[in-house]
Parts: structure tokens; sequence; C-alpha cells
């Protein structure tokens, strides 16, 4: 079984600019998701799928391969998903097969090695097509609100969020911290889903997930991240 693990990494970045090298801990941001992937088992090679050079730069010192995505793939607007099948192609191309593919988001620092691996392992013991991770949401859907024209309606039609908490349906929502999906359905399906054909899920603690989209998510992060260190 050969697995390719893909850690997406372009140079733009709105919500919180250069968030994918700026130092968390004492080393860039994306040296978490390289490292944690390349200390896995499961996993047969890492690439960094970037548009910066100084982003390739940084991936290789640190251990993985970099591939240079064209400009059309690294836009706001781009989907992860198709720089996701660049890198499979690019890998094909040097003689590279493999397998299943690996996405693991470099804003979220605080996955760890064994969360990469069991994810993979759900995938391929229960004989899924694809699989990823996901925690509790903090709220029920059914106490979501729509608001137009300052009016809240409930966000699911029939809902009763005034029930007491233990009478509603707990949701969960993807966490981004690890993806899986085989590589002939990631490759003969056009999608934007990265869950393809039978699914399976890999529930997190919520109290371990962090995504990185700001300033306060980066020091959030360096608050646990700090904290764990010194215990360690």
């Amino acid at each position: 079984m050969r697995i390719l693990s893909v850690v997406p990494a372009r140079g733009g970045s709105k919500g919180l600019p250069g968030k994918n090298i700026r130092e968390l801990c004492g080393k860039p941001l994306l040296a978490f998701a390289i490292e944690a992937s390349i200390a896995s088992d499961l996993v047969t090679d890492t690439v960094v799928s970037t548009d910066d050079p100084k982003i390739a730069k940084i991936a290789e010192a640190f251990g993985a391969q970099a591939i240079m995505r064209p400009p059309e793939m690294a836009q706001d607007t781009s989907l992860v998903i198709d720089a996701m099948r660049h890198a499979v192609r690019e890998q094909e191309q040097k003689g590279s097969v493999y397998n299943y593919v690996v996405l693991l988001e470099p804003t979220s620092p605080l996955r760890t090695v064994a969360d990469i691996d069991d994810t993979i392992k759900m995938v391929v013991n229960e004989a899924a097509d694809s699989g990823a991770t996901f925690s509790e949401t903090p709220t029920p859907p059914a106490r979501v609100w729509r608001i137009e024209n300052n009016v809240p309606t409930t966000l699911i039609e029939g809902a009763k969020p005034f029930l007491p908490r233990q009478a509603h349906e707990q949701g969960y929502y993807i966490n981004g911290m690890v993806y899986v999906v085989k590589v002939s359905k990631l490759m003969n399906n056009e999608g934007i889903s990265f869950l393809i054909g039978k699914q399976v899920a890999n529930v997190i603690p919520s109290d371990r997930v962090v995504d990185i989209d700001s300033l306060r998510d980066f020091e959030m992060a360096e608050f646990i991240l700090s904290n764990k260190l010194k215990k360690q």
C-alpha cells in the first residue's frame, strides 16, 4: 500500500497574511503538518503543493518534496482538491503511483501522527473510498439561525431551538485535520467533495482542534502548544 500525503500551502492568504510560514513556537506553521506526515509509518511520500518559491524552500528544509502548482490553482477561489489531483499527476509522471492520497491542511497544527494513522486505517480496514476527521459542533444544528433584514428564522425548517439541549441531536463538522481518499476515486471524479463513495468518519475531541484562519486562532494554537511543550 502506497500513500501520498499532500500539504497544500499557497503564498496568498487574506485572513492572516503569510500564515503558512508564520513562526509558531519556533518553527513555521507549515512544518507541523510536514513533520507529522513524515513521522507516520503509513505515509510513503510527503509533498507540499505551493505557488511560492519561499514556501517550497522551507518545505524541502523540513524534509518534504515541493510541487509547484500553476497560478490558476493558487487563487482565492481555487479549490484544494484540484491541487491534490495536480500533485498526484505530477508524482505519477515521476513514476510514483499510490493507492491513497492524504490531505493535511497546514492550518491544523494540533493534529498528531495518530490522527493521521487512525484515519488511514479506518478507510482501509472498512474498505471505504474516503474518510475525514470530524468534531462535535458546539451548537446543535437545530439551534442555528438565519438572519435576513434583521429577521431571525431557524436555519433548519421546523426546528425547535428552545427545547432543552439534551433533546437535540448532536451535529458534527469536518475539522480539517485529515482527509483520506482512494487515488482511483479522486482522479475519476470531477466533483469538489473530498468525501467520495463509501465514507467513514474519525471523530476527534473538539478541545484538540484549532483551525487557523485569523490572528486569534494563531494565538490560541500558540497558547495550547506552548503549554504542551512545557509539560513535556
